[in-house]
């Protein structure tokens, strides 16, 4: 996830129900956390995907 958000600056929480987020438990978070710790994490998540800026130092990393 660190990856992704580092590359991209967003990512779609789509992608956390998809491989490789979903390669050791089938639900994603979901299987993992509780409900209420899952909708705070996605919370944030949208936060930060809506505040999120585009900086031409980001082509730099890895």
């Amino acid at each position: 996830m660190i990856e992704r958000l580092t590359r991209n600056g967003v990512i779609d929480r789509g992608l956390l129900y998809d491989s490789p987020f979903t390669d050791l438990t089938p639900d994603g978070p979901d299987s993992v956390f509780d409900d209420e710790d899952v909708d705070r994490f996605l919370a944030r998540l949208r936060t930060l995907n809506q505040t999120a800026e585009v900086s031409d130092a980001s082509t730099d990393v890895g």
